[in-house]
């Protein structure tokens, strides 16, 4: 017999009796369950295993962010003052505003005729903010104070 129609003859029949070498022995089936089953079990104890793990990032997350947004929410309440309390009069102890410019640039403010910037002083009085036409003001004393411009 050739090698042509030997490998044919292999090709027809891919096991052959009559081979010269050792051959292995075809495997059979371990048991009588599918192998779509057996995957469903192993990936069902994965899956759970995965959705247990991202449960459990989940509470964590939770309960870390719970905790910050309490100790953050002390900070800020600690941290804010009382707003000064806003006077509907254009004049306190002496200081009379007249205007404020605000826009692009620094905001500054016309009080007693003198143009003032935020942070400069004025007889003993320093210009804090000026924000919507209210200009803030902190005393020697420490207490603030809230004038509004005339409109």
């Amino acid at each position: 017999m050739s090698l042509i129609e030997e490998a044919l003859r292999r090709v027809q029949d891919p096991v052959v009796k009559s081979m010269p070498w050792p051959t292995k022995s075809v495997p059979q089936p371990l048991a009588k369950t599918s192998p779509v089953s057996a995957w469903r079990k192993t990936s069902s104890l994965s899956l759970n295993r995965s959705l247990t793990l991202v449960a459990i990032t989940v509470v964590i997350l939770s309960v870390g962010l719970a905790v910050g947004a309490f100790f953050w929410g002390r900070k800020q309440a600690q941290a804010t003052a009382a707003p000064a309390p806003i006077m509907s009069s254009s004049s306190l102890d002496g200081l009379i505003v007249t205007g404020v410019v605000e826009g692009f640039g620094e905001p500054y403010a016309v009080i007693n005729g003198a143009i003032v910037a935020v942070g400069e002083r004025i007889r003993d009085h320093t210009l804090l903010e000026i924000t919507n036409g209210i200009v803030r003001l902190r005393r020697a004393d420490g207490e603030e104070v809230a004038l509004r411009v005339p409109r």
